[in-house]
C-alpha cells in the first residue's frame, strides 16, 4: 500500500492528465452511444467533467476578470489625469475671477469718491515702488500725456497717499506720507490745532511743532490744512496714537496711525487742479465823435 501511494505521489501530474484524457474520450464515444446501459455511465462522466472543466476554466476566468479590471483602471487613470488639468484650469480661472472682482471693489471706491472742488481727478495704477531702507515712493503709470503734474496730490479712498514729486511722458513718482522728506501742513479736526505731518520711513507719522500746552489726544482725527497751497483742505491724514508732552523741548511727540494702508495700496486717484480760464482782452477804447460837417472846431 505504501509503495502504491509513493508512486501516485510520484506521478500524480501523470495520472491526472491520463484520467482527465480517458474521461474525454469516454464523454465523446457516449454522446454518440444510444444505449440504456450506458446512459448511466455517460450521466455520471458528465457530472464527474463538470467540476473538473470548473477547475480548469477558473484560471481562464480569472485572467479575463484581471484583464478588464486593467482596462477599468487604465480608463479611470485617463479620466483622472483629464480632470486634474481641468481642475487646475479651473483653479487657474476663479483666481483671476477673484482678482477681477477685487480690482472691481477697489476702482468702483475710488470712482465714487467725492469729488474736490477746483479739481479734476485721475486714476493711475501703481507699477512699482522704492525700496523702505532709503525711501517710501510709488511709480505709477499715468505721466504728462494723461494730464499729471508735479505737486498733484494722490488719495486713496482711505485717506492721503502723498504728493507727486516727478513727471514724464508716461510715468510719474508719488512721495509717500511715510517718506522721510515728506511734509504736509495739517490739523486736529477736534480742536483746530495745527502742526506738520512728517514722515520718517516707518509706518507711523509724526505731528510736529505742536506747542505742549495744545489740546490734542489720542485718536483725535489729523486732517491736511491746506495752507500750503498744495493739498486741498481736509483731507484724512490719521489718527493720533500717542501723546508725550514729557518731551524735552518746547514741542510735544505726538505720533500717528495713517488712515491708508501702503503695504496693499494699488491704485490710486490724483487731484489735478483745474487751470483758471484765461481773462478776456481789455476792450479797446471808444472811438471820439466825429465832427459835424460846417460846424467850426473849438479853437
Amino acid at each position: 500500500m505504501a509503495a502504491f501511494i509513493a508512486f501516485v505521489k510520484q506521478y500524480r501530474n501523470g495520472i491526472v492528465i491520463f484520467l482527465l484524457l480517458m474521461a474525454a474520450v469516454v464523454l465523446l464515444f457516449s454522446v454518440r452511444l444510444q444505449a440504456d446501459g450506458l446512459r448511466g455511465l455517460r450521466a455520471s462522466v458528465i457530472e464527474l467533467m463538470g467540476p473538473v472543466q470548473n477547475v480548469l476554466m477558473l484560471p481562464a476566468q480569472v485572467i479575463a476578470r484581471m484583464q478588464g479590471r486593467i482596462v477599468d483602471l487604465a480608463r479611470l487613470d485617463t479620466e483622472n489625469r483629464w480632470m486634474r488639468k481641468e481642475l487646475l484650469r479651473l483653479q487657474g480661472q476663479e483666481i483671476q475671477l477673484e482678482e477681477m472682482r477685487q480690482e472691481n471693489k477697489r476702482l468702483r471706491e475710488l470712482l465714487y469718491m467725492e469729488q474736490e472742488p477746483g479739481h479734476v481727478t485721475q486714476v493711475a495704477r501703481i507699477v512699482g515702488d522704492s525700496s523702505p531702507s532709503f525711501s517710501h515712493a510709488f511709480l505709477l503709470n499715468a505721466g504728462t500725456l494723461r494730464g499729471v503734474r508735479e505737486e498733484a496730490s494722490a488719495i486713496s479712498p482711505h485717506g492721503l497717499v502723498g504728493r507727486v514729486v516727478q513727471v514724464t511722458s508716461h510715468n510719474s513718482m508719488v512721495l509717500a506720507l511715510t517718506d522721510l522728506n515728506s511734509r504736509v501742513p495739517a490739523m486736529a479736526q477736534r480742536s483746530r490745532i495745527r502742526g506738520i505731518v512728517s514722515g520718517s520711513n516707518d509706518e507711523v507719522l509724526q505731528l510736529r511743532y505742536v506747542p505742549k500746552d495744545a489740546d490734542v489726544q489720542v485718536d483725535d482725527v489729523i486732517l491736511t490744512s491746506g495752507i500750503d497751497g498744495i493739498f486741498p483742505k481736509g483731507l484724512l491724514i490719521g489718527k493720533v496714537m500717542l501723546v508725550d508732552s514729557d518731551e524735552p523741548g518746547l514741542f510735544q511727540r505726538i505720533l500717528i496711525k495713517p488712515a491708508v494702508n501702503f503695504h496693499r495700496l494699488e491704485e490710486v486717484r490724483l487731484l489735478l487742479p483745474v487751470a483758471a480760464p484765461p481773462a478776456p482782452p481789455p476792450a479797446p477804447p471808444a472811438a471820439a465823435p466825429a465832427t459835424p460837417p460846417g460846424r467850426n472846431r473849438t479853437p
